[in-house]
């Protein structure tokens, strides 16, 4: 499984599995992760916590 390529909020560089990715994703611990050859950024790109908590909402806006 390939892992990919993050950066800590700390600015250290590290390389996690999909699985921690979505943990880092989900408690803010990163400030962005390499998506193919460009860098996806927390809080400005769409990501996969911010794509399942849309899906949560649904059409009536509620929860």
């Amino acid at each position: 499984m390939a892992e990919i390529e993050v950066v800590y909020i700390d600015g250290m560089f590290g390389f996690v599995s999909p699985q921690e990715l979505d943990r880092l994703i989900e408690s803010e611990r990163i400030v962005k992760f390499l998506r193919g050859n460009a860098w996806a950024y927390l809080g400005v790109d769409p990501t996969r916590a911010t794509s399942r908590a849309a899906a949560s909402i649904g059409e009536g806006g509620r929860l």
